[in-house]
Protein backbone atom coordinates (compact mmCIF):
# COMPACT_ATOMS: atom_id res chain seq x y z
CA UNK A 1 0.00 0.00 0.00
CA UNK A 2 1.29 3.44 -0.95
CA UNK A 3 1.37 5.90 1.97
CA UNK A 4 -0.61 9.13 1.61
CA UNK A 5 1.32 12.26 0.74
CA UNK A 6 1.36 15.06 3.26
CA UNK A 7 1.52 18.79 2.53
CA UNK A 8 5.14 18.67 3.69
CA UNK A 9 5.89 15.87 1.20
CA UNK A 10 4.40 17.92 -1.65
CA UNK A 11 6.28 21.07 -0.63
CA UNK A 12 9.54 19.10 -0.61
CA UNK A 13 8.87 17.97 -4.20
CA UNK A 14 7.47 21.32 -5.41
CA UNK A 15 9.35 23.57 -7.81
CA UNK A 16 8.64 27.29 -7.48
CA UNK A 17 7.91 29.56 -10.44
CA UNK A 18 11.09 31.46 -9.60
CA UNK A 19 13.20 28.30 -9.91
CA UNK A 20 11.41 27.14 -13.06
CA UNK A 21 12.28 30.44 -14.71
CA UNK A 22 15.84 30.40 -13.36
CA UNK A 23 16.53 26.85 -14.60
CA UNK A 24 14.39 26.64 -17.76
CA UNK A 25 17.28 26.91 -20.26
CA UNK A 26 19.73 24.65 -18.43
CA UNK A 27 20.51 21.33 -20.17
CA UNK A 28 19.36 19.22 -17.20
CA UNK A 29 16.08 21.10 -16.69
CA UNK A 30 13.90 18.31 -18.15
CA UNK A 31 15.51 15.62 -15.99
CA UNK A 32 15.21 17.79 -12.89
CA UNK A 33 11.55 18.78 -13.08
CA UNK A 34 9.80 15.66 -14.43
CA UNK A 35 8.07 14.07 -11.46
CA UNK A 36 8.15 17.28 -9.41
CA UNK A 37 5.04 19.21 -8.46
CA UNK A 38 3.98 22.77 -9.19
CA UNK A 39 1.20 24.99 -7.89
CA UNK A 40 -1.21 26.11 -10.61
CA UNK A 41 -3.66 29.02 -10.30
CA UNK A 42 -6.98 27.94 -11.83
CA UNK A 43 -9.08 31.03 -11.14
CA UNK A 44 -10.90 32.77 -8.34
CA UNK A 45 -13.69 31.75 -5.99
CA UNK A 46 -15.39 34.36 -3.78
CA UNK A 47 -12.57 36.78 -4.62
CA UNK A 48 -9.81 34.39 -3.49
CA UNK A 49 -7.27 32.79 -5.83
CA UNK A 50 -7.77 29.01 -6.17
CA UNK A 51 -4.77 26.70 -6.70
CA UNK A 52 -4.26 23.05 -7.57
CA UNK A 53 -1.18 20.88 -7.35
CA UNK A 54 0.01 19.37 -10.64
CA UNK A 55 2.78 16.94 -11.49
CA UNK A 56 5.27 17.78 -14.25
CA UNK A 57 5.01 14.89 -16.74
CA UNK A 58 7.08 16.13 -19.68
CA UNK A 59 9.14 19.03 -21.00
CA UNK A 60 9.37 19.68 -24.74
CA UNK A 61 10.37 22.43 -27.16
CA UNK A 62 7.32 24.38 -28.33
CA UNK A 63 6.91 25.66 -31.90
CA UNK A 64 6.57 29.30 -30.87
CA UNK A 65 8.33 31.65 -28.50
CA UNK A 66 6.52 33.08 -25.48
CA UNK A 67 7.40 35.19 -22.45
CA UNK A 68 7.25 34.10 -18.80
CA UNK A 69 7.91 37.08 -16.55
CA UNK A 70 11.10 38.51 -18.15
CA UNK A 71 12.28 35.25 -19.74
CA UNK A 72 11.73 34.41 -23.41
CA UNK A 73 11.41 30.66 -24.03
CA UNK A 74 10.18 27.88 -26.29
CA UNK A 75 10.10 25.33 -23.45
CA UNK A 76 6.67 23.80 -22.80
CA UNK A 77 5.93 22.00 -19.54
CA UNK A 78 3.21 19.33 -19.55
CA UNK A 79 1.30 18.85 -16.30
CA UNK A 80 -0.99 16.18 -14.87
CA UNK A 81 -3.63 18.02 -12.87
Amino acid sequence: MIPELTVEDLNNARVSRKNLIRWIHLPWFRDLVIGCFVRVAIGKHNGNQVYRVAEVTDVVEYQRVYKVDNTITKVLIYLYL
